[in-house]
């Protein structure tokens, strides 16, 4: 039985990775990847609350997977590639953070925010995150998710 979960959560990361997460809204890759993964939370609430929401899986792969992801995208990117390690960690958290927080609220219909009102939040966090050294981002490179 773990190996047929392990398969499907692998064709669920590989439609992810292939289908969901690199569409172009922006052209900033990471804000992209926050407008696709919050469109992923309002469109397929089930899985999206499956995967993100709920311990059911009994291990952490999504998170690695959604982290190699992030890393992978930000390596790619010229803007953002040679980011030192706390920094890169601060921006992974507190994207992730911002993120999850918008997606968990809009597939609630807690919040209907609008694509510009999105992409402000999202540009303007990963611009505080990768420019800035106050105590939000040391705070933010120093936690770990489990």
């Amino acid at each position: 039985m773990d190996d047929l979960k392990q398969a499907l959560l692998k064709e669920i990361f590989d439609y992810l990775a292939a289908e969901v997460l690199p569409k172009e809204h922006s052209g900033d890759k990471l804000v992209d990847l926050g407008f696709n993964y919050i469109e992923f939370a309002t469109k397929e609430k089930k899985l999206y609350k499956a995967l993100y929401l709920e311990e059911n899986l009994g291990d952490k792969s999504i998170q690695k997977v959604s982290f190699d992801y992030f890393v992978k995208l930000v390596q790619q990117d010229p803007e953002y590639k040679d980011l030192p390690e706390d920094k890169l960690s601060s921006l992974y958290t507190g994207f992730w953070i911002i993120v999850t927080g918008l997606a968990a609220l809009t597939s609630a219909n807690i919040m209907k925010p609008t694509d510009k009102e999105i992409n402000v939040l999202l540009t303007e966090t990963i611009k505080n995150l990768t420019n800035n050294d106050d105590k939000l981002n040391q705070t933010f490179s120093g936690f770990k998710f489990h």
